[in-house]
This record gives structure tokens, C-alpha cells and sequence, in this order.
């Protein structure tokens, strides 16, 4: 029976397979899979995937609870659960075939079988703990940026405090000595306010200005104020501090800026001349009523004496209504984050249901809303469903952060959807998942009513940047745990924030993924970016509390990450809300090396597909090319491969093969990976592609089958 499928997370080949509704079905194991491969694992990395049932669909007569029965020939390092959840770390490449067995609780058993395929391959990168700090104990930690200090060349971590109304640590941000790398030492505190939460925007700069350390240098921290209750806010929780951090130790208050609305979201400094300037983003500012942009320009050439000189507002920009600019059920407009490129004159805007804005920002006094000369680009969402004066468009739109990497030539994107009734397709993946409480502690709105709907997680969109006036999107990344349906435990799996290691030659991505630790992505190719390994703490119990809905649950948390090298050797600094701060010491693997150790086997007849990896190329990894190597076996008649290392085509002939890969990187190294897989003859369908039926429209489409003799019978089954 053909099936509908729509795009899992990330922009996958995954799929669901949405079955047409029948009377008295037979139980069936769902998954976000349609072409029968699991996303894919690596070896020593964390991996979780959750499976379910066609429970409780219409014509479906089982009975609950199902139970999965243990699977035999798992992965070393893994386990399935007896709700479905597949879990572990796996420790061997290879490609696995895992065997799915549940069993309804009816007086006589109904039962489903499934089999997928995991690929489990070798990292590309170590990821090893150097160091630990629970930064007090008191846990909410949130953003981490890191700096070098201009007159004392040590290194400083800055961490925030999170907060929320009935959790509100209110502790500011812990300024951490990183001189020992492996003895981060808390030194001081700065911007503890009373009722507010330092969340983001944590910035330290070296600058100086007629008033700042003039004829010298100094370092100046920028600290935003988010009050963790808005109603009742004070002057002091909603907008920016400034202090000189020359002498990090010693922490000074130099003055402070009052956004006057809900607080300040992010900030981020520009020089010019011998002129300073913040870039402060104050959400909802646009949205209020109060006739300014989220974008707030602050000159600070004097720190004690912040004067606002301008704003933007995209809503005015675009001459866009409120009604049809809100997206999916967290219908809010608003500027999340700002990031910079390399020169600190284009500025990268993350808005909440706006997706990414793109301004000239060389001269700060030129930005507003009426100003279309520094109005470069405007990143929006293709959209399932359009907006209307009285409903939302699809999905949701969540943009957090729109980073520049590579010398300002590719662009990464997170989306932090933590709450969405999302209809998955092509151009826009998002799978529902149960409800989650702890969700809107973290990015949902704070409200109740909002926990009735199913979630949608979040990922990382990628584009290229010919000029920073245009952008081009390239693919998806997301992680297992977030292609899950459902989700595999009580975690919180969205992309938030991320940073790069400053290598143009083998550029690195770092994303923190909240439950899933920190994602380590090789950027060479951004079609998708290669998953080079995970570090993901240990789980934690938030050390606030235990009140649902208000504490975090009790897992990783990764919020934040920052990225600096130390004598050559690149470290990945991790905030976790729960735990602290993590030093992490990446170690990429050594010269040019195949990550691919296995493929999967194939059928006479059905369409193949399987992509070849490898990394560390000299010239970096985009410039690697594929073959079969000189005097090694053929593949298997009616396949081929590539040079971008996809091994495609139908096969004609049965048989097992072993086939021996070569990379070459453009300045000559190459290397070489023998790959073992059989081609069966086994009675098969054929993969369909059916076209999108339509409501109440006739709808007709054949299946095909390979192998066997003809002519073929089909039935439901």
C-alpha cells in the first residue's frame, strides 16, 4: 500500500510514512523513516531514537500499552527499551539492520515487525573533557563568550544567568580565569541585578575611545538585562551595563543604558573611529506600541553616559502587518540575537518569526527603519501555509541566531523551535513530538495553554554568502535525537547557539543542542555540513528545585558555546544550565581519512543510494574527490560512483562484493577505504515516490516490484 511522506526534521531524506486511514488496520511500528535508514550514529558519540506505534489512529483495534520487545543484533553499546526507544553509544562502525518486534496488550496479541538500517561510522574529530566548573553550584547558567585580554593576554570565560518568573537565581555573569586551562577558576561577578536574568548578550571587547582608556587599551564588557518578570520590571532589569574589565578580577561599573520595555535579548559592540557603538536588541520593542525597532543604537563612546541615537524596526522596514508576519503557535515578532561579520560593518539579525535580517551597520548613525540604503537582505521562511488576518502561516519560525562563518562566506542559522504545530514538508522539516513541560522554560512562551500542542524541534539551516547582500540556502543539519518521533526521553533537543574555530582551511561548527551536548560539524561542505562528533555532559539535576514546569528536567542542558585555541590547540568552551561550564579540547583526526567504513546492501532491480564521507583534506575538505581505486574489484553492474562520493544507481546482477574507495584532496594525499556489501535477488517493492494526493480529488498511483515472477499479486497487509 503506497503511504504519504513528509520531510523529517532537519531537511533528511527521513519521512514518515502518514498511512491513509482503513478500517480494523493492523498495528504498525512508525518512524520518521521512510526509506527504511535511521539517521545516522557515530562511533562513540551518544545516539538516541525513539520509535512508536499507529496506536490510537482511527481503525487501529489494539490495545495499549505496546511494548517492544529487546532487538536482537543491536549495535555493541546499545539498547531498545520496551517503549521504543533506541539508545546507547555505539562503539563499532558498520552498517546494522535492527529488528523491531511490539506487542499489543489485547486478550490475543497483536504484533508489528519493522527492520531499518543504522549506519554507525568513525568521528572525525575527539572531543575530550579537559576540565569542569559547577561555577557555585546554584545552576540557570547560560550564555558563554570568551576573550583575551588586551593588557593581561589571559583568557576569560563570561557566563550568564538564566531566569524566569519562580526561578530567578539573579547571580550575573562569572568571570572565569582560563590561564590553567585545566583550573577554570571563578574570579568575580558582574551584573547581578535583582529579579534579572543576564542571559545573553555577554560581550567583552578591547577598545578604546576619548573616554575609555584613551591612547591605550582597555576591556570593556557589555552585559544585558532581562527582567524575569516583566509586568513588574524595575529600570535597573531592562536594558544594558557596561563595565571595564581591564582587570577582569576586579570587575568596574562604568554606567547603564534602560531600554525602557522588557529588557535587552543581545548586544553586540562596533567600533568606528574613535567612536563606540552597541547594538542592543530589545524584543518586542516594535510590538509594544512604543514606536521603536527592536534594533536599539546606543553610542558609547562614553561607557559612563550611553546616549541612544537611532533604531530599526523590520516590521516598519518591510511594511509588513503584525497579522501576517506571526508564524506557527509561538506567534511572536521579535529580534532574538545579533551577530557580526568579520569587520564588525554587516550585522546578522535573528528574528523570531522574521527570519534573518541583513544591515549595513559601517556607520551606526545611519540606521532607520526608513533607511532602505543599509537594508541588505531579508532571509525569510518558505512557508507551508500562508498567512492570513486571522491564522498564522506554517511552521513555525523561530530564528534564534544567524552566525557568519568561514571569513564571512557561509552563513549558519538555528531555529529553537520548542513549540509548534507544524506540518513537515521538504522545504520546512519539523516533527511533532509529546508534550513536554519543562519546553517553555527553555524557549516557549510562558504559558500554559501553549503545553496542549505537540512540539516541533528545531535545527540549523545553511547558506552561502557571495556577498553579504545575498544568501543562498544550501541544506539542513539536525540531530538524531531532534529527527525523533517521538522524542526519546524528557530532554530538549533544538539547535540554540553556536559558534566557529576561525579556520578557513578546516572550518568547524560548533551548535549547542541543549540535550544533546554540542554538535562538532565540519563546514568545508554545508550540503549538508559532515557531523564530525558530540560531547554531551553528563545529565544533571537542576540544582534549583524540583517544580515542574518552572525547573529544567533533569539532563543535559548545553545552552551556550564559545571557541578559542591556546598555543595552536582549539578548545570548545560549553555552558550547561544545570551543571556549569565544560572545557572541551577537539582533536580532529589525523591527515586525510575516510569516515565512511560501511554501506548498505543493496537489491536487484531497487534503486540504491549511499553517500562516501571523509574529511582533513589539505586544501580543505570541499576539494575532495572519489573513486573506485586503480586494480580494485568493479562495483556492482548498473552502479556508480561519483566524485562527491555517491554511490548510486539500480544494481542488474546479485552477488557480494568488496570494493576498495580512494579520496584524493587537491594536493595529492589520498587515502583508501575497502567497503564489504551484497547485492540480494529477493522479491522486493520498489521504493515509491507517489505525487501529494489531494482532499477529496481521486488519487491513483502504481506500485512496482523487483525479482520474483511476474506477474505480481499486492494486497494490504
Amino acid at each position: 500500500m503506497a503511504g504519504i511522506t513528509l520531510a523529517g526534521c532537519g531537511g533528511s531524506t527521513a519521512a514518515r510514512v502518514v498511512t491513509p486511514v482503513a478500517a480494523n488496520r493492523n498495528l504498525l511500528i512508525l518512524s520518521t523513516s521512510a526509506t527504511g535508514h535511521l539517521p545516522e550514529a557515530i562511533a562513540n558519540s551518544p545516539y538516541a531514537y525513539g520509535f512508536l506505534t499507529n496506536l490510537g489512529q482511527p481503525g487501529v483495534n489494539a490495545v495499549a500499552p505496546v511494548t517492544f520487545e529487546p532487538s536482537p543484533n543491536l549495535p555493541a553499546g546499545m539498547t531498545l527499551n520496551s517503549q521504543g526507544v533506541l539508545s546507547g553509544t555505539p562503539t563499532q562502525p558498520g552498517t546494522y539492520a535492527i529488528q523491531l518486534n511490539a506487542i499489543d496488550s489485547s486478550p490475543v496479541p497483536r504484533t508489528a515487525a519493522a527492520t531499518f538500517l543504522l549506519n554507525v561510522r568513525l568521528p572525525g574529530s575527539t572531543l575530550t573533557e579537559v576540565a569542569h566548573s559547577d561555577l557555585g553550584g546554584r545552576g540557570q547558567n547560560a550564555d558563554v563568550s570568551v576573550a583575551i585580554g588586551s593588557v593581561s593576554k589571559v583568557p576569560y570565560a563570561y557566563v550568564g544567568t538564566r531566569g524566569s518568573l519562580g526561578d530567578c537565581p539573579a547571580t550575573g555573569v562569572k568571570i572565569v580565569d582560563l590561564s590553567q586551562i585545566a583550573s577554570p577558576t571563578v574570579v568575580a561577578g558582574a551584573g547581578s541585578v535583582t529579579g534579572a536574568a543576564q542571559q545573553e548578550g555577554i560581550v567583552a571587547l578591547g577598545v578604546s575611545t576619548a573616554s575609555f582608556h584613551p591612547g591605550t587599551r582597555g576591556d570593556l564588557l557589555a552585559v544585558t538585562e532581562q527582567p524575569c518578570d516583566p509586568a513588574n520590571a524595575t529600570a535597573a532589569q531592562t536594558g544594558v551595563r557596561f563595565f571595564d574589565v581591564t582587570d577582569a578580577a576586579h570587575p568596574a561599573l562604568l554606567g547603564a543604558w534602560d531600554s525602557g520595555v522588557d529588557g535587552a535579548s543581545d548586544v553586540a559592540l562596533v567600533p568606528v573611529g574613535t567612536q563606540l557603538f552597541a547594538l542592543v536588541a530589545v524584543p518586542n520593542s516594535e510590538t509594544s506600541g512604543s514606536g521603536e525597532g527592536d534594533l536599539r543604537v546606543v553610542n558609547i563612546t562614553n561607557p559612563a553616559l550611553p546616549v541612544e541615537v537611532g533604531n530599526w524596526g523590520v516590521l516598519k522596514a518591510t511594511q509588513t502587518q503584525l497579522p501576517q508576519a506571526v508564524m506557527g503557535q509561538d506567534q511572536r515578532v521579535f529580534l532574538d540575537a545579533i551577530k557580526l561579520s568579520t569587520d564588525r560593518k554587516t550585522a546578522y539579525l535573528g528574528y523570531w518569526d522574521e527570519g534573518v535580517v541583513v544591515l549595513d551597520v559601517s556607520d551606526p548613525t545611519l540606521i532607520a527603519s526608513n533607511n532602505a540604503n543599509i537594508f541588505l537582505n531579508h532571509i525569510i521562511y518558505p512557508t507551508t501555509a500562508a498567512a492570513t488576518t486571522s491564522s498564522p502561516s506554517s511552521p513555525e519560525g523561530n530564528t534564534h541566531q544567524a552566525l557568519p562563518v568561514v571569513n564571512d562566506t557561509e552563513l549558519l542559522v538555528s531555529d529553537e523551535v520548542c513549540a509548534s504545530d507544524v506540518k513537515p514538508s521538504a522545504t520546512n522539516p519539523a516533527v511533532t513530538v509529546p508534550t513536554n513541560p519543562a519546553l517553555k522554560v527553555v524557549c516557549g512562551p510562558q504559558n500554559a495553554a501553549m503545553l496542549d500542542i505537540n512540539h516541533g524541534w528545531g535545527f540549523v539551516r545553511t547558506y552561502t554568502l557571495p556577498t553579504p547582500g545575498t544568501a543562498t540556502q544550501q541544506n539542513f543539519f539536525a540531530t538524531p535525537q531532534a529527527e525523533s518521533a517521538p522524542a526519546p526521553d524528557q530532554g530538549i533537543y533544538t539547535a540554540h547557539n553556536m559558534a566557529w574555530n576561525g579556520d578557513p582551511v578546516h572550518p568547524h561548527a560548533y551548535v549547542a543542542w541543549f540535550s544533546s551536548g554540542v554538535e562538532d560539524l565540519d563546514l568545508t561542505s554545508i550540503s549538508p555540513p559532515t557531523l564530525l562528533a558530540n560531547f554531551d555532559p553528563p545529565d544533571t539535576n537542576d540544582p534549583n528545585g524540583n517544580t515542574a514546569g518552572v525547573d529544567n528536567p533533569a539532563k543535559a542542558m548545553v545552552f551556550g558555546v564559545a571557541a578559542y585555541s591556546l598555543q595552536g590547540q582549539p578548545y570548545i568552551l560549553l555552558s550547561d544550565i544545570n551543571s556549569g561550564l565544560w572545557i572541551v579540547r577537539e582533536t580532529p583526526t589525523t591527515g586525510l581519512t575516510i569516515l565512511t567504513t560501511s554501506v548498505p546492501n543493496g537489491n536487484v532491480g531497487v534503486p540504491y543510494f549511499a553517500t562516501i564521507a571523509a574529511v582533513n583534506g589539505a586544501l580543505g575538505d570541499s576539494q575532495i574527490t572519489f573513486s573506485v581505486q586503480s586494480g580494485s574489484n568493479p562495483l556492482p553492474s548498473g552502479l556508480s560512483l561519483d566524485s562527491s562520493g555517491n554511490l548510486t544507481g539500480t544494481p542488474l546482477a546479485s552477488g557480494t562484493v568488496a570494493v576498495t574507495i580512494s579520496a584524493r584532496d587537491n594536493a595529492g594525499n589520498q587515502t583508501e577505504q575497502t567497503l564489504h556489501f551484497t547485492i540480494d535477488q529477493n522479491l522486493a517493492i520498489v521504493p515509491p515516490q507517489p505525487p501529494v494526493a489531494a482532499l477529496n480529488e481521486p488519487f491513483s498511483f502504481t506500485l512496482k516490484a523487483a525479482n520474483g515472477i511476474a506477474p505480481y499479486t499486492f494486497s494490504v497487509v
